[in-house]
């Protein structure tokens, strides 16, 4: 009994210890979920950041990529009207010098004044005539070279545009490629975290499962003892019961053979359990 007793103690002292572990874990397996729970929340939320800066740096590389294509197109534009001024320089022979349109103009009206108001000789009026005519072609050759001119200054103002226009875009790229480089990082480490918090929320689970098991198992143990005990409490007790019952018969035997008077007890004593007394 004392044995019992002594185990009884000592799973009792277990299962109290495993009370305060279950305990322990539980509050663990909890503050653990919530922050496996608060890095997911943290992951999804720099995902979709990433995927913002994805579609952004999409969206900018459609635009960067139809700027280039424009590009290129002044590009091509221009040295078409470069070969256009070339050969247009080349058919200007006359005049020599920089007169300018505008005094190549008054030479044509002088000659045309002459032509109209003067009396000349036929070789003289051809001469003119003639001159005229080249001095026409020299204008619209100047007039065409200024344009040409003017059209590959527009195409110079319009290249500028376009490349100070994609140094910016150039630019926001390399800041969202970096800034995409940071979410990958920045999504790599709270992977790593999840993972390793995951693994010890696994741990810590299995370690409570393991206590809450072991509990159930000394629960029962003790249970079985304490009704090992119980019976054989009960059964030492009924043995008590039984001597005592024996000895106050016989001391009521004793009394009755000695002629002393009995007290109802012990008469009922006798009459119950003696032979020679039964009624």
């Amino acid at each position: 009994m004392v044995y019992e007793d002594a185990d009884i103690k000592q799973l009792k002292e277990k299962i109290r210890e495993l009370d305060v572990t279950i305990k322990q874990l539980g509050t663990a397996v909890n503050e653990a979920m919530k922050e496996l729970g608060s890095i997911h929340k943290q992951k999804k939320e720099v995902k979709q950041r990433f995927r913002t800066m994805v579609d952004e740096k999409r969206k900018i590389l459609e635009s960067y990529k139809k700027l280039k294509s424009d590009l290129k197109a002044c590009y091509a534009s221009r040295g078409a009207l470069i070969k256009q001024l070339k050969a247009v320089e080349k058919e200007m022979e006359y005049p020599k010098g920089g007169i300018s349109i505008d005094a190549i103009k008054e030479r044509i009206k002088n000659i045309e004044w002459t032509i109209h108001t003067s009396i000349l000789k036929p070789s003289e009026e051809r001469r003119l005539f003639l001159e005229s005519k080249k001095l026409e072609e020299v204008a619209a050759l100047i007039e065409k070279r200024d344009s040409i001119i003017t059209c590959i200054k527009a195409q110079d103002e319009k290249i500028k545009s376009i490349e100070e226009e994609l140094d910016v875009i150039e630019n926001t790229l390399r800041s969202i490629n970096e800034e995409i480089s940071k979410l990958k990082d920045e999504y790599e480490k709270l992977k790593n975290d999840s993972d390793e918090k995951h693994k010890n929320c696994t741990q810590l689970r299995e370690g409570l499962n393991r206590a809450e098991a072991e509990r159930i198992l000394l629960q029962s143990k003790l249970t079985t003892l304490i009704e090992r005990v119980k019976r054989a409490m009960d059964d030492v007790a009924k043995q008590r019961e039984e001597e005592f019952k024996k000895r106050a018969i016989a001391e009521a035997r004793q009394k009755l053979l000695q002629g002393k008077k009995l007290t109802f007890q012990e008469l009922k004593l006798l009459l119950e359990n003696d032979d020679d007394f039964k009624l």
